[in-house]
């Protein structure tokens, strides 16, 4: 339920005593609503105009989590207690918006049940619209920008699950969360973003979410390999990356850029193929515009390995029963612990190369073991035997 139809939603009478509570405002760009912790006195209907969310993290700018636009209810904490807000909010543009008294709707609510329902659902919905973005979102660990916490201490997870016929693409394995960094981000926050995350690189994102590079343990180490030494004029001639690096401290300037990526419709096999040829061990994936909405892993790849037995074989007989020529031969498929073995008889001898090529094309498939033999000359398939005998 929008803001807007929160007042829709009310009888007249009811509708009326709540807007008797609100003032209509105007708000400048680049103001302060409200800061984490403080409490939570108003609550506004934004009419026009957009309103940045941004969570308090000590030492660094507040990164950006939501926006909240035209029509959307701005605020819940003042319902919940303490009634203190959950985060801090700033307009991103000039903003018209009505502006109720927290307090007095509380009162409203409590002498006029209808209210408080109406209300409370749609608080409910704006929280957990709230929790959502701020899962989801790639929340910017230094800075403005969209950038969300990874588990990515978590290494555990399930085999994928196919979301629709073919080959696994990249979406089906990826981790869709995953934590980023602004360019501005210092040596130390990078530092201890890794550490904290477990993790061993970062996407380097711009405002609006793009990937324009990445940044490893590595290229920080570039910095331990010359701390107790001055690099020689040999380093200075075969290694000037290495020694830049080693002086940089901001994330622009020790990322890896332009960053390989990969999009989520792409072939699992096409990001294993970019991860060999580049010699990198992850790839950041991007949306059409090169926002990043993920990232894969060499471990993510090899969960399609991980499918089980008899899923596997469902999906190797999709692929060749599809095979006209296999019409009526005499083909069994067995897996077990992702190995394949074929066995039968085949009419076209020349085709069994196809059958083996096509089983080990299915994603998941360890090796293919083939004992298909060509039928003897005259023989005819069991089907066919077993209908004139019938």
């Amino acid at each position: 339920m929008s803001a807007t139809r929160i007042l829709d939603a009310l009888p007249p009478a009811h509708r009326e005593e709540l807007l008797k509570l609100a003032r209509e405002v105007v708000f400048p760009v680049g103001t302060r609503l409200f800061e984490e912790g403080e409490n939570a006195e108003r609550f506004w209907i934004i009419r026009s105009g957009t309103v940045s969310l941004d969570l308090s993290v000590p030492g660094l700018r507040a990164p950006v989590f939501e926006t909240v636009g035209e029509g959307e209810l701005l605020g819940w904490s003042w319902m919940v207690p303490p009634h203190r807000w959950r985060f801090g909010a700033q307009t991103a543009g000039e903003v018209t918006a009505l502006e109720f008294d927290a307090a007095a709707v509380r009162d409203l609510c409590d002498r006029e049940p209808e209210v408080g329902v109406t209300i409370l659902k749609a608080v409910t919905e704006a929280l957990a619209h709230r929790l959502t973005a701020a899962r989801t979102r790639v929340l910017s660990v230094y800075g403005a920008g969209p950038v969300s916490a990874r588990h990515a201490a978590v290494r555990t997870r399930p085999a994928p699950v196919r979301r629709q016929p073919g080959p696994f693409c990249v979406g089906d394995v990826m981790t869709q969360q995953v934590v980023a960094v602004n360019q501005s981000a210092p040596f130390k926050v990078i530092t201890q973003t890794l550490e904290r995350w477990r993790v061993s690189a970062l996407p380097v994102i711009e405002q609006n979410g793009r990937v324009v590079g990445l940044v490893s343990e590595a290229d920080l180490l570039r910095k331990e390999e010359f701390h107790n030494r001055p690099p020689s004029l040999l380093d200075e001639f075969h290694h000037r990356e290495n020694i830049g690096k080693a002086r940089s401290v901001t994330a622009r300037q020790l990322m890896t850029s332009p960053a390989v990526t990969v999009h989520a419709d792409a072939p699992v096999a096409e990001a294993a193929r970019l991860m060999a040829r580049h010699g990198v061990k992850r790839l950041p994936v991007v949306d059409g515009i090169g926002r990043l909405t993920g990232i894969v892993s060499r471990s993510d790849l090899l969960q399609v390995f991980a499918r089980d037995d008899d899923e596997l074989a469902e999906d190797i007989r999709g692929e060749l029963t599809a095979l006209p020529f296999l019409d009526g031969d005499d083909l069994e498929i067995r897996v077990a612990d992702g190995v394949v073995t074929l066995r039968g008889t085949i009419g076209d001898t020349s085709r069994i190369g196809l059958v083996v090529r096509l089983t080990r094309s299915v994603e998941g498939v360890v090796d293919v073991l083939c004992e298909l033999t060509g039928r003897r000359t005259g023989q005819r398939p069991e089907a066919e035997r077993a209908g004139e005998s019938g």
